[in-house]
Parts: structure tokens; C-alpha cells; sequence
């Protein structure tokens, strides 16, 4: 057979098995998930924005966007770039996206701020994918593992790690179940796709994804195909069937400070279509939390036209509920060839109605009319032939609540919030420390807060009002016999609880006890020939009052006196004035003041 009768013949093989849509399962115990029709999001299209491959921005060529991510305070979106070509081109772009529920009109990319090691150094390879944001600023960025990368730690294995969004520098490692890492049979670090792997992601189809419940305390990311271990078919453009794959989407909880993967359940992404050596199956790009109850959406992109152009893509959206009864928990499952599981059902949201660029990140936009808008970004490859293109659609899902938090002081301090937010999305947690003035103490937390916990992490699941209250070393010294609140009743200073004649102020300058009667520890006053002296106790430490000892004639008239120091026992210092009166009438008093 000639050369031209081979390729028509192949073909129409290739026809058949098409519309065949041949597929088997191959080596997968699962038990398979329904696939329901009706829509549990509404979703409408709003146009797209294209930006020209080749476009420069600050000297670097735009491209490459796989991962979009939007911070509501500043009202632009942030994007990620897989440039895998040279060492440090893993970047973020800052993106602003013109739209509203008319249509999208504008597109911008702003501005760059290249990924860096902890120590501000240019990183190896990478081939970043997903980004989601923290409340805070920073951003978590998966890599998908190169075959053939630069360091055996930075490019080779994938990761999830965390980075400042103003600097770039790397700021944490988030560490991944072990059966995402590429290994051999004796358990040794492969690279991607290597011959002797036999567990892992694969070359190309690893960490594509990454997402943020709305609270911000829950991280989603799942392998864009099966794990080695996890389907024993080919996936490339090798295989000759049209085949669907298994994927782990992994929940992370204890964000953002100490993320941990916590579960992990199998979706089953949809049957490719039968080309001719180019891939035949879907993959998942992108995966987005609804809520913080486990609703997902999940993203699957696949081709359309047996070429990899702009126009070759069909992409679907689906809704499923990671909180699912029936659905395995399949975290303790090192390989799920040969194991028994129930994979997630899922929901079509959305596909596109004609085929488009090569979508490969999806987020949260800007509310429009009360609901949320999706954002999807698509990756160019850097290529002539496809796009730079960025696509808005309006949702059905409500806008996520907005939680303020108004703190106040009594006494002398402030209170810092972490972060320091206009408002807080519902569900979201900021830590609010009490920072006492200098000499002051923090007393307890008042209004939608109590206790004296400092700082205090606070749930925002309504609008917050909190008071700390600073307490002076005279009212912190009360705390050991009142409730703190009556520290701040009118008169509690020269109040006297315990009858013996000395107000609390007196009780507090002489180290007594306001509970307990006594005449111990008062001011010795003698007469020695025509000379009254006054011995008293001073404490060193109260700096919120002053000692003062004070002479009259008349009883009416108070003259301050300068007094001696006798002797010194730690922050005790036993101080001596004495008068002369020959003849007249003289009195001694100890006069205390407080400062503050």
C-alpha cells in the first residue's frame, strides 16, 4: 500500500473509532459516578478580550497563562505563567479585566513580578501552573514537575509552595502526599515519565490546578490526568482508544499558615475524542470552591480538532460535591488500580458552545448585580498560532458575604488586625492582637469577643465589634481581687471594700490587701524630742503613681517635704522625712497620686 492509500486508509480507521466513540476502562476497580444533566449553576457567556502573542509588557513577552486569581480590594486579577523555558521566567502578571453585566470590553496586562527563592535569587526551571491568593496578599503556586529540570528538588518532583506577591520571594513549602511524587519501584525520586517509574504524576499532567474556598482556610488542587499508579493506560498521543481518566482532588485544611492534605476523592474526567497522534482525553485545568461546604467546580479542557491551534479546544465545566456521602475517601489508597472506590457524581455547569484557545486557568471575578462572574484565562503556548484570551461569564452563585470588623479601645493601646482589611469575606478568620501602651497591661476583650485570650482569632461569620480594654498597673494589680470591669466603675480608686479606713489607691501604693482589713505595712509616724518623722515603704515598680510626703500646720494648707532613703530590699525602698517642731503644731502625711 502506498503512502497516500496508508494515510486515507488510517483515516477512515480513525473515523470509525470516532464516531464508535470506542473507550474502555482498562485496570480500574472504581465504581463509576453519575453524570446528571440538569444544571445546578446557571452561567452566561459575557465575551472575551484577546491579548496578541508577542506583546511586551516591561520588557517581558506575555504568555503563557494557565492559573487566574482576583483580589476584590484592588479590583484586578493576577495571573500565572508555565514559561518553562528558562530558569526564573515563572511569573506573576497583573491583569485588569473591564466588564460588567453589558459585556467585557477591555483586557490590560499591567505589570510583572518574576518568582524567587526565599532569598530573592532566580529559581531554577519551573512549569507553574495553578495560583490562588490569601487574605493576606501572598499567593500558592503549584508546579508540575519537569522531566528534564535544572535541580532535582526545584524542577524535577511537583510543588505547592507559597509566595509574596510583591517581591516574588518564596515564603513556605506546603508539603504533598507522597504518592504525587515522581518514584521507582525501590521508592527513589524519577523524573516525570521516566522509564522506571512506577508512581507519580506524569510528565506535563501533574499540579494544573489550584483553588481557595471562599474563607481562604480551605486549599484545593488536583493531577490534571491519572497518576502512574492509577491507570495503567498511556497518555499521550500513542494510545488508540478514546479514553477518560482518573483524578485526585486533594482538600488541604489548616490554611494558610499550615496547610495539610486532609482527603483526596477520585473524579473521573470525560471520554476523550479519537485523534489521530495527538492526545485522546480530557484533562482537568482548573478547580475553583464554590463555598466552604465542598461545592467545586471543576474545569475540563479537550480537543476538538486534531491540531493544538487557537479554535481546537472544547472546554466543559462541572459541579461536584467533595462532601459527597457515597464518595471515597481514597487519601489512605496508595494506588487505585485494582482498588475499590465510589468516585464523585458530577454536574454540567457550562460548555462552550464553539470550540476556543486553550483555556487552562479559571477563578472568581468581581461581583456583578449581587453574583459572582467566572474568569478564565488561556494559555498561548507562545506560539503564532494560538492566544493570549481572557473569557468572563455571570453566574447564578450569589456574591460571598462581606464580614466588617470595627475594634475599640479602653484605656491606653490599640488593636492590630491580621490582615488589615476593609472587610472580611464570610467564614474568613483575622487574628486581632491587643497592644497595650507602654506601662499599660491588657485586662480582656469585650463586645462580640470575651476572655483574655491575646491575640485572638476571630471566625467572621457576621460583621464583629470588639473592645480591648488596657488596664494601668494600679487597675492591673486589681485584677488579682475585683472583676475587671469594676476597674473601670467611677470612684473604684478611693473606694474602701474592706472598712479598715485606706482606699484602694493607699492599699495598692503600700502592697496591701483591699480585701483584708489590716494596720500592718502603714506609715510609722514618731516623735523624738522636737522632731516628727515619717518612715513609709516605696515600690519602685509602680510607675503609675507618685509618693509624696506632705507637712501642715493648719490642716488646710499641704506643703510637699523631701524625704530620705533609709534602706533597700529589691524594689522596696523604706524612705524617712522628718520635721522640726519646737513649740507648734506640725502634721505629717503621705500623699499618692496616680499618674496614669
Amino acid at each position: 500500500m502506498d503512502r497516500i492509500s496508508r494515510i486515507d486508509s488510517e483515516r477512515r480507521l480513525i473515523r470509525r473509532l470516532c464516531l464508535a466513540q470506542v473507550g474502555a476502562i482498562v485496570g480500574v476497580a472504581g465504581l463509576f459516578p453519575t453524570f446528571a444533566q440538569a444544571q445546578a449553576t446557571s452561567v452566561t457567556y459575557l465575551g472575551a478580550q484577546t491579548v496578541p502573542t508577542g506583546t511586551v509588557v516591561g520588557g517581558t513577552e506575555i504568555g503563557g497563562l494557565s492559573g487566574i486569581s482576583y483580589n476584590p480590594y484592588a479590583n484586578t486579577f493576577t495571573a500565572i505563567t508555565d514559561d518553562s523555558r528558562n530558569p526564573g521566567a515563572s511569573r506573576f502578571w497583573n491583569v485588569s479585566l473591564d466588564y460588567d453585566a453589558a459585556g467585557f470590553s477591555a483586557a490590560t496586562v499591567n505589570s510583572s513580578v518574576g518568582l524567587k527563592t526565599a532569598a530573592g535569587g532566580v529559581p531554577p526551571l519551573a512549569d507553574t501552573e495553578g495560583i490562588a491568593g490569601n487574605l493576606d496578599g501572598s499567593f500558592f503556586v503549584s508546579h508540575e514537575g519537569l522531566a528534564a529540570g535544572t535541580d532535582p528538588i526545584d524542577s524535577i518532583p511537583p510543588w505547592i509552595r507559597k509566595f509574596n506577591s510583591q517581591t516574588g520571594r518564596k515564603e513556605a513549602d506546603i508539603p504533598l502526599p507522597e504518592k504525587f511524587l515522581p518514584r521507582n519501584a525501590s521508592g527513589q525520586q524519577v523524573p516525570p515519565n521516566d522509564e522506571t517509574q512506577t508512581s507519580g504524576v506524569r510528565s506535563n499532567l501533574s499540579l494544573e490546578s489550584l483553588g481557595l474556598a471562599p474563607s481562604k482556610k480551605i486549599l484545593f488542587t488536583a493531577n490534571e490526568a491519572a497518576l502512574k499508579q492509577d491507570d495503567a493506560r498511556v497518555f499521550d498521543g500513542s494510545s488508540n482508544q478514546a479514553q477518560s481518566s482518573n483524578i485526585r482532588i486533594v482538600r488541604f485544611t489548616g490554611v494558610p499558615n499550615n496547610p495539610t492534605a486532609a482527603e483526596e476523592k477520585v473524579y473521573l474526567s470525560d471520554q476523550g475524542t479519537l485523534f489521530f497522534l495527538i492526545r485522546r482525553f480530557n484533562t482537568v485545568t482548573d478547580i475553583l470552591p464554590i463555598d466552604d461546604s465542598g461545592k467545586l467546580l471543576v474545569m475540563e479542557r479537550g480537543l476538538a480538532n486534531n491540531n493544538t491551534n487557537t479554535g481546537s479546544y472544547r472546554i466543559r465545566i462541572y459541579e461536584v460535591d467533595f462532601q459527597q456521602s457515597n464518595a471515597t475517601n481514597v487519601a489512605g489508597i496508595p494506588a487505585l488500580i485494582g482498588a475499590m472506590y465510589t468516585r464523585l457524581n458530577k454536574t454540567l455547569v457550562w460548555q462552550s458552545s464553539t470550540n476556543m484557545d486553550n483555556v487552562e486557568g479559571m477563578g472568581f471575578g468581581r461581583d456583578v448585580q449581587g453574583f459572582r462572574t467566572l474568569v478564565l484565562a488561556s494559555d498561548n503556548n507562545f506560539s503564532s498560532s494560538q492566544v493570549t484570551q481572557f473569557h468572563v461569564l455571570l453566574t447564578s452563585i450569589p456574591a460571598v458575604p462581606r464580614r466588617t470588623l470595627n475594634a475599640n479601645v479602653i484605656g491606653s493601646g490599640s488593636v492590630a488586625a491580621t490582615p488589615s482589611l476593609a472587610w472580611y469575606p464570610d467564614g474568613s478568620e483575622v487574628l486581632v492582637s491587643a497592644l497595650p501602651a507602654t506601662n499599660f497591661y491588657f485586662g480582656d476583650w469585650t463586645g462580640d469577643a470575651a476572655g483574655a485570650t491575646n491575640p485572638l482569632l476571630l471566625t467572621m461569620t457576621s460583621n464583629k465589634a470588639v473592645t480591648a480594654r488596657f488596664l494601668s498597673p494600679f487597675q492591673n494589680w486589681g485584677t488579682s481581687y475585683f472583676p475587671t470591669g469594676e476597674m473601670f466603675a467611677t470612684g473604684w480608686a478611693t473606694s474602701d471594700p474592706d472598712g479598715d479606713g485606706l482606699v484602694n489607691l493607699l492599699e495598692y501604693a503600700l502592697n496591701l490587701n483591699p480585701r483584708e482589713p489590716t494596720s500592718e505595712g502603714l506609715p510609722l509616724v514618731e516623735v523624738n524630742g522636737g522632731t516628727l518623722t515619717i518612715s513609709y515603704q516605696k515600690d519602685t515598680t509602680k510607675l503609675d503613681i507618685r509618693y509624696q510626703v506632705e507637712a501642715s500646720a493648719v490642716l488646710t494648707t499641704w506643703v510637699g517635704q523631701s524625704d530620705v532613703l533609709v534602706s533597700e530590699e529589691g524594689s522596696l525602698e523604706t524612705r524617712q522625712t522628718s520635721v522640726s517642731i519646737p513649740g507648734v503644731f506640725k502634721f505629717l502625711r503621705l500623699k499618692i497620686t496616680q499618674l496614669f
